[in-house]
């Protein structure tokens, strides 16, 4: 610091040294209609000593003063610290009242994040409980299940644990089956020429032979969609999906028409298993598939044959293409200027869980 004394032609200077603060702040987290809230209960602080020592010609003025100065600043500042604390308290939760509880994903479905619970402080960990829950945007409803509670095993290596349950990405389904977006028009020209079959009247006569008599040489369309919510599993290290879908095949007059000729119902299962390298990656393969034949315009005919050739493209086609953009890994959510490092994925009974230290992208600290 720098005390000017050119008015008394006594330039000078000093410096001033703080011992010994010790303040002492109680803090109170709590749930705030689902928002983390943060008060401070208690503060107190205390100024052990203060030295100041004067430089310049001025210090033989203020030398005889110096225990009275002392004094007086260390009440000045202990006085000073409280209310700076307080300060910046009621900052940090107003930026928490701030921060939203739901959040829009896409046009389809938002993500609700409420705390449940007050947060749970001990001297290891800080830990919040949310319920995680994906919606309709366009028709918002609960889910036909429910949440179960789960405990994450405390990793006393990481400086962040996270984990998701069943309950949030079966939502997340749920959610895009309420939208209507887990349905999808398929056309001839969607299909790789190099498939064996295609969409027309004339190679699916090979498997429904009344196909050719009553739409001779037509296109054909197929409506598939998700007749159920599609529900995922956590077990010991793997990953289950269950499937339950429909296909709706129709045949496209020259005007475009569309004339229904049956529905297929599909249920498929598949198995897989994820992990973290640089990104989320994983890799799945077909469990079970099985076709019926739900509803025809055209009469009863047999499904084996078609069976077994979607289960060939599935496993020859639809799989490798699904692993190779697993394979490539979809990059973790983290807070801006921060990355995750030495990460590690445990799925269990129920839930997955992501342990990890957190690093500054700028510092490397």
């Amino acid at each position: 610091m720098f005390y000017d004394c050119s008015h008394a032609n006594l330039p000078g200077s000093f410096d001033l040294a703080v011992y010994n603060i010790h303040i002492y702040t109680l803090l109170q987290l709590a749930d705030d209609a689902g928002r983390l809230s943060i008060t401070t209960v208690q503060c107190s602080a205390n100024v052990g000593d203060v030295n100041i020592q004067f430089h310049g010609g001025a210090r033989f003025f203020f030398k005889p003063f110096v225990s009275g100065f002392s004094g007086q600043i260390s009440d000045m500042i202990r006085e000073k610290i409280c209310p700076a604390i307080q300060q910046a308290i009621n900052g940090s939760e107003e930026t928490l009242q701030e921060i939203p509880v739901n959040i829009t994903v896409d046009q389809y479905i938002s993500l609700s994040i409420p705390l449940t619970s007050s947060p749970a402080v001990t001297h290891q960990s800080f830990e919040l409980d949310i319920k995680g829950e994906f919606y309709s945007r366009s028709s918002p409803s609960e889910p036909p299940f429910s949440a179960s509670v789960f405990d994450v095993p405390y990793a006393e290596n990481y400086m962040l644990s996270v984990a998701a349950s069943e309950f949030l990405v079966n939502s997340a389904a749920y959610a895009f089956l309420s939208s209507g977006a887990l349905q999808i028009n398929i056309t001839d020209d969607m299909i790789p020429k190099s498939f064996l079959i295609h969409l027309n009247t004339s190679q699916f006569g090979a498997f429904i032979p009344q196909l050719r008599t009553l739409y001779p040489n037509m296109e054909m369309q197929v409506l598939l969609y998700a007749s159920e919510t599609p529900l995922f599993s956590f077990s010991s290290g793997v990953i289950d999906i269950h499937v339950p879908a429909a296909a709706k095949f129709s045949a496209v007059k020259p005007d475009g028409t569309l004339v229904p000729l049956f529905r297929l119902d599909v249920d498929g299962s598949f198995s897989g298993s994820a992990r973290i390298d640089q990104n989320l990656t994983g890799a799945f393969q077909l469990k079970n598939l099985t076709l019926t034949l739900g509803s025809s315009e055209i009469g009863d005919f047999k499904t084996d044959t078609l069976e077994q050739m979607m289960a060939v493209m599935a496993v020859e086609s639809v799989l490798p293409k699904l692993d190779a953009a697993l394979k490539a890994g979809f990059p973790l959510p983290t807070l801006k200027g921060f990355r995750l490092i030495n990460s590690q994925l445990l799925i269990k009974n129920g839930f997955v869980a992501i342990f990890t230290d957190v690093q500054d992208s700028l510092t490397g600290l």
